[in-house]
């Protein structure tokens, strides 16, 4: 088995549930219709997970049927849905912390947030466009 490697971790590459659901009816041959019959979940249902077009977060009853079916721990589609445990936890936490400050501490963080995200983009756009310089000064 050919198992893909991240560069820089060495580690497996963490992989979507739309992306584990859809290997998994592909190497079993199986269509949206077969899939929802084995899950018990509805087409539309498995059709929106294998497109990664359902809501972010499934409901545990979802994971756990198709836990069951491909063979799987929910904890492995819990993280797939996450990118990791830690990660969410850590959104939760952060998360309750905000909604713990002041109207104005809100809003002071939400500025910062801001600024962020504007110095990120900045800072993608010049890195995008230096590759994209040519020099046309050689001579032929």
């Amino acid at each position: 088995m050919n198992v893909e490697r991240d560069d820089r971790s060495g580690q497996t590459p963490q992989r979507s549930l739309s992306q584990l659901v859809g290997d998994y009816m592909d190497e079993n041959g199986l269509t949206l219709q077969a899939m929802a019959e084995r899950t018990g979940l509805s087409v539309a249902s498995v059709a929106a997970l294998r497109m990664g077009t359902r809501g972010k977060r499934p409901q545990p009853h979802t994971l756990a049927k198709l836990a069951a079916v491909m063979h799987r721990e929910v904890t492995e589609l819990e993280l797939a849905v996450d990118g990791s445990v830690e990660g969410r936890r850590r959104e939760q936490r952060l998360l309750r912390w905000f909604r713990g400050l002041d109207e104005d501490a809100q809003a002071q963080v939400e500025r910062m947030i801001l600024q962020l995200r504007s110095s990120d983009e900045s800072r993608a756009a010049a890195s995008s466009t230096e590759g994209d310089r040519t020099d046309y000064s050689t001579e032929t």
